[in-house]
């Protein structure tokens, strides 16, 4: 784990999930790791297990497009880098 082999270079961690469910094994992995930040933006329709709370989630209405969706990750998404100011970002789009 980079934040094990690292901790001199690795201080902070963001995880950005961007599939279509809710982020919970990331939110569940390290709900008390609080060196790693996570982020959920998913559909607020689509739970195929039972939701668990991500550092920060925000759900896209069922049938948003494009649009919709970009806005809501370029609403949320800077200014959470403002304020974690990663060290390594791991991005989940599947």
């Amino acid at each position: 784990m980079a934040l094990r082999d690292y901790p001199a270079v690795i201080r902070r961690v963001l995880v950005v999930d961007l599939d279509v469910h809710q982020g919970n094994g990331c939110a569940v992995l390290f709900k008390d790791e609080p060196r790693v930040t996570t982020f959920s933006l998913h559909c607020a329709g689509n739970f195929f297990s039972e939701k668990q709370r991500s550092d920060l989630d925000v759900e896209v209405p069922p049938g948003a497009g494009d649009d919709e969706y970009l806005a809501l990750l370029q609403e949320h998404l800077p200014p959470l880098f403002e304020r974690v100011q990663p060290d390594l970002t791991f991005f989940q789009v599947q």
